[in-house]
């Protein structure tokens, strides 16, 4: 069915789930059932798509479940129709067998920011809670990351003027952590120890660190703006691009500062903006830029920079994917011609052991790739998943093998409009927000 399914007793800002209102002796015995069963509960819940590209590494590599490799059964979570659609990833987890997304979207004629918890695994998708985060808002683009107990998430209040805040996964209630950020939070949400990362975008060319221990921030000043340009840690230093064309590298430690030589990588001219995460495969990094590069670079020494050209060193298009890496050991990434995201566009592959532009092979072409793909692999097999940013977008799986000229459909399905943003997965679950305000369900 095309209706999502609301649960009767659903408040927002503070969120209410759906036993709240259930009678007192109910709750007694419920609480008592819960105090027995802790150690038994925590064995079976999981976060397995926690964050943007589901793991730290961003690979987007599937790996908790077996994703539909046929034509997929589809159903649909309706948030409503706004000025902006869902624009980032949800995030997943499976407790005790239920699938639940976590989805940040615009919401109201203001187009105001909230965040909801929906049953994915039910025949029709149910809402567990939906909280009001801020009456108005503009397009909400940071991938929110999934905890332990909370769900972190960045929300842009304006063009200009954004905020961080936790959201309990269980009641839906949400903390602000930090108001008054300078722009807007257009980067995922990273987590690293006990650090929070992300970057603003039309403000002051600030990267933060949030310590959750102490509830204090430290912030990095860039040469530019920060959008998309998710970071990753190796637990000493911390790297992220930005626009402009650079790479910058941090000591987890002391992070902060200004942007210097000592702590940043400028790409050769024509790079273009960074605006992809980066992913890492053993001993190296790898991200893509606007000027239609996709870029591997050496851990250990950042000015050891080499790329290849998307989708071709002839025709070079945009990318602001952020590279899937298969168990196959292959390397995947969208492109498109437009910066509205309409136009021609595609996926391509480079395989790690042989990063050259000849080996640089189309997996897709057609429409418009700015979503980052996820992959799951079966032996030499690899199926890549993504999404189409045009007027009629949609899902699509696609095959890979080793040695293959090209990839091939298995099928594509979902709805007809912009989908900016990828897919999640876990479960055996497949879920993709669009500008209609979807959610599309796919097992």
């Amino acid at each position: 069915m095309n209706l999502l399914h609301t649960y009767p007793n659903i408040k927002t800002k503070p969120a209410t789930n759906r036993l709240a209102l259930r009678t007192i002796s109910v709750a007694l015995t419920i609480a008592l059932l819960m105090s027995m069963f802790t150690v038994v509960m925590a064995g079976v819940a999981s976060a397995a798509w926690p964050e943007f590209q589901g793991n730290p590494n961003r690979t987007g590599q599937i790996t908790n479940g077996v994703p539909p490799t046929t034509t997929p059964t589809v159903t649909i979570a309706n948030l409503g129709l706004s000025l902006y659609g869902i624009n980032v990833e949800p995030v997943l987890e499976t407790v005790n067998g239920i699938t639940y997304a976590y989805v940040l979207y615009p919401s109201g004629a203001l187009s105001g920011a909230s965040i909801a918890k929906i049953d994915v695994s039910n025949p029709t998708p149910a809402l567990i809670w939906t909280t009001s985060l801020s009456a108005r808002g503009v397009s909400q683009l940071s991938t929110p990351y999934l905890d332990n107990d909370y769900i972190y998430v960045g929300i842009s209040l304006s063009a200009t003027t954004s905020e961080l805040a936790s959201v309990n996964k269980i009641t839906g209630v949400s903390t602000t952590l930090v108001s008054g950020i300078a722009g807007q939070i257009n980067t995922p949400i990273t987590k690293y120890g006990n650090y929070l990362y992300f970057g603003t975008y039309n403000g002051n060319n600030e990267y933060f660190q949030y310590n959750l221990s102490t509830n204090t921030y430290t912030k990095f000043i860039g040469y530019s703006d920060f959008y998309w340009a998710g970071a990753y840690s190796n637990g000493t230093h911390v790297f992220f691009g930005g626009d402009g064309g650079y790479l910058y590298c941090l000591p987890v430690a002391s992070f902060g500062g200004s942007a210097s030589s000592s702590n940043t990588v400028t790409l050769p001219a024509g790079a273009g903006d960074v605006r992809s995460s980066i992913s890492r495969d053993g001993n190296y990094l790898y991200f893509t830029s606007k000027g239609g590069y996709l870029w591997r670079i050496l851990v250990s020494n950042i000015a050891s920079v080499s790329s290849v050209r998307v989708p071709n060193a002839t025709t070079p298009l945009i990318s602001t994917s952020t590279p899937a890496i298969s168990q196959a050991e292959h390397i995947y990434v969208g492109y498109y011609s437009s910066l509205g995201g309409g136009g021609n566009g595609g996926v391509v592959t480079v395989p790690i052991n042989n990063f050259t532009q000849a080996a640089v092979k189309t997996i897709y072409s057609g429409d418009a790739v700015q979503a980052s793909p996820i992959v799951y692999t079966v032996g030499s097999t690899d199926y890549i998943y993504f999404t189409t940013n045009v007027a009629t977008g949609k899902g699509y799986c696609y095959t890979y093998t080793a040695g293959a000229t090209t990839g091939g459909l298995a099928w594509s399905a979902g709805g007809s409009n912009y989908a900016l943003q990828g897919f999640a997965s876990d479960n055996g679950y497949l879920v993709y927000g669009d500008n209609s305000g979807k959610l599309y369900i796919m097992k």
